[in-house]
């Protein structure tokens, strides 16, 4: 067996860090599902836009008409033309604007949604699955030999390591001298009551 970071916290601190973790996971996973929501709200309006663009032009079409009306024809024509010219480009941009906030929908959502979410798993499976390896090796070699001397020592000395130094102290005025004079039982169920397991 192998010593794990001293810095891990016990059975009881892993079961808060494994909801904290979902809770984290849920919170960006939800906020990226809004921010893609609201994109898409947005997106609504460059519909609103093709809509009164579309309008617009079919009012300039029927302008067309009147131009050949004497008088009243040669003063709109070059209005009609602008406000054409104008709906076209309008709509042009409607509709580069509506496929833009579609693909930034999708990217800004997926990146909120996953990335703060898997950055976390990067830095914290692998420490839990180190915990849990060395959890099941104990818990394998209690299962055994409940009673083995080099048990004892393993997990006192893990004790010293890992507990914080007020419950060493409440368990041994001097913990490094126990385990050298192989009296480790004590020390040893601490440790044991950390990982979560106890002797059959």
């Amino acid at each position: 067996m192998r010593l794990a970071d001293p810095q891990a916290p016990g059975a009881r601190g892993y079961r808060l860090l494994d909801i904290l973790v979902a809770a984290w996971l849920v919170l960006w996973f939800a906020l990226g599902v809004y921010v893609w929501h609201e994109i898409r709200n947005v997106d609504k309006l460059t519909g609103t836009l093709v809509k009164t663009t579309t309008a617009l032009r079919d009012t300039s079409a029927a302008l067309r008409q009147v131009e050949s009306v004497p008088l009243i024809g040669g003063l709109i024509a070059p209005y009609v033309d602008k406000i054409y010219a104008t709906t076209v480009d309008t709509q042009q941009g409607a509709r580069d604007a509506h496929s833009s906030l579609l693909h930034l929908s999708v990217v800004a959502g997926v990146a909120i949604a996953l990335v703060p979410g898997l950055l976390l798993l990067i830095l914290y499976v692998p420490q839990r699955l180190s915990w849990r390896r060395t959890v099941a090796e104990v818990r394998r070699t209690l299962a055994e030999n409940p009673q083995a001397a080099v048990l004892d020592a393993y997990l006192a000395r893990r004790a010293v390591l890992y507990l914080d130094y007020a419950r060493l102290r409440a368990i041994s005025a001097d913990p490094w001298a126990d385990v050298g004079a192989g009296d480790c039982r004590t020390l040893a169920d601490a440790e044991l009551a950390r990982l979560g397991l106890t002797r059959s």
